[in-house]
C-alpha cells in the first residue's frame, strides 16, 4: 500500500488507494516534484509538453513506515469510510498486515469528507459490514461538522481550492513549456 516513486534523484512516497484502469494516477504536487523538483505552486508553472503528461516513474513497494508522514489522522490510523469496508474486509482476510492492525471506519459520506458523522465505527467480520452508533450513512447528506476539506491544487498553477468547488480563478499564472528531466 505504500509505494515510493523514483524519477531520477527525486523520490517520494505516496499511499496506492485505487485502481483507475491503465492510468496511474499521482497529485499534482508530487508529479510537479518528480517532474521538475519543484512544488505545484511554484511559479512559474512547468507544462509537459506531452499532452498526455506522461512520465516513466520507477516504483516500489515499501513498508508502511515510510509512509506514516502522510497519514495525518490523530490516531495514526488509516482512516476508511464506514459506508465501504471493502478494502478492510480484504486485508482482514490476508491476515496479519499493516492495513489489519491500523485501520479505523469513519461514518464519512463522500471521499471528499464534505458530508457525513465524523465517528468511528465498528467493523462485524462475520456480515463484512460496518456497525456505526448513528447507522452507516445516515448521515449521508448532513455537511460534516467540522469540515475537514480535501485540498486540490488544480493544474496548471498550483491554486489551492476545496475538493468538490468549482476552481479559483488565478489573477496570474505563468507557465512555461519544459519536458521533464531526470537529471536534476
Amino acid at each position: 500500500m505504500c509505494i515510493k516513486l523514483n524519477f531520477g534523484s527525486r523520490s517520494r512516497t505516496v499511499l496506492h488507494l485505487d485502481v483507475s484502469g491503465d492510468a496511474y494516477d499521482i497529485s499534482f504536487d508530487t508529479y510537479q516534484y518528480l517532474a521538475y523538483g519543484t512544488s505545484a505552486t511554484a511559479s512559474p508553472a512547468f507544462l509537459n509538453p506531452d499532452l498526455k503528461g506522461a512520465l516513466d516513474v520507477d516504483y516500489e513497494v515499501v513498508d508502511m513506515p515510510q509512509c506514516a508522514d502522510i497519514i495525518t489522522s490523530d490516531t495514526g490510523k488509516m482512516s476508511f469510510m464506514a459506508a465501504s469496508p471493502n478494502q478492510v474486509n480484504k486485508c482482514l482476510g490476508e491476515g496479519n498486515n499493516w492495513v489489519a492492525q491500523n485501520y479505523e471506519l469513519r461514518n464519512i459520506g463522500d471521499s471528499q469528507c464534505q458530508w457525513g458523522l465524523d465517528e468511528v465505527c465498528a467493523f462485524d467480520a462475520v456480515t463484512g459490514t460496518s456497525n456505526c452508533p448513528s447507522g452507516v450513512g445516515s448521515k449521508g447528506s448532513t455537511p460534516l461538522t467540522p469540515a475537514q476539506p480535501v485540498i486540490d491544487l488544480t493544474s496548471p498553477c498550483g491554486v489551492e481550492r476545496i475538493a468538490g468547488h468549482a476552481p479559483a480563478a488565478p489573477k496570474e499564472c505563468a507557465t512555461v513549456v519544459k519536458a521533464p528531466d531526470a537529471s536534476t
